[in-house]
């Protein structure tokens, strides 16, 4: 007869019962604001893609009406908000200017 070995069973006191619990728990509130913070990056990513996306709109408008080439999406939005913000305060400058000398 051949004797296998086996593992001590290890008792479960309240203690440990306890200390599981409290990992499981501490595990789901981790998982909760992992996808909470997702959640407001996505949201953030789309606000912030919508003010671009409005300022590019607004940048190629003005150079359709001053004649100028309009400047390809992709292209525009490669650039940073703040650049954007300056080159549509530039177009404005111009429309205006060329509005005042009619």
């Amino acid at each position: 007869m051949t004797r296998t070995a086996s593992k001590p069973k290890t008792k479960r006191t309240p203690k440990s019962e306890d200390r599981l619990k409290f990992l499981r728990d501490e595990k789901g509130k981790l998982l909760a604001a992992k996808q909470e913070g997702e959640q407001l990056g996505l949201a953030k990513g789309r606000e912030e893609g919508r003010v671009e996306g409005n300022l590019a709109g607004k940048i190629q408008t003005l150079q359709e009406l001053l004649g100028d080439a309009v400047t390809t999406d992709v292209a525009l939005l490669s650039r940073e908000r703040e650049t954007l913000g300056t080159e549509l305060t530039a177009l404005q400058a111009r429309l205006r200017r060329r509005d005042a000398s009619y």
